[in-house]
């Protein structure tokens, strides 16, 4: 970053890359999202896209497109969400850019 100026998300994967696909859904608290979120800072993990939409019932779901993370790395991050306890379900794709 610099001036303040943040990067294009394509920039934050390059050609050839894999991104990263997680979808999370999370139990009905207000601090789901925040909870979820800090898995990736804690994990030093480049979000280039999030969504979040909370649904009937109040129950969430997080969508969020992560670069620059291997295989490896991947399935370590969606362990440490699998153990957050707002986490109900986990799904993890991929997509070659």
């Amino acid at each position: 970053m610099a001036d303040g100026v943040y990067p294009a998300p394509g920039a934050l994967v390059r050609a050839g890359e894999m991104a990263r696909l997680f979808v999370i859904e999370t139990e009905d608290a207000t601090d789901a999202l925040v909870e979820v979120l800090s898995v990736f800072a804690v994990q030093q993990v480049v979000i280039v896209t999030a969504d979040f939409t909370r649904g009937e019932g109040g129950a969430g779901r997080l969508r969020v497109e992560a670069g620059r993370l291997s295989g490896e790395r991947a399935e370590q991050v969606t362990e440490r969400l699998r153990a957050a306890p707002v986490v109900r379900a986990v799904s993890i794709g991929w997509r070659e850019v």
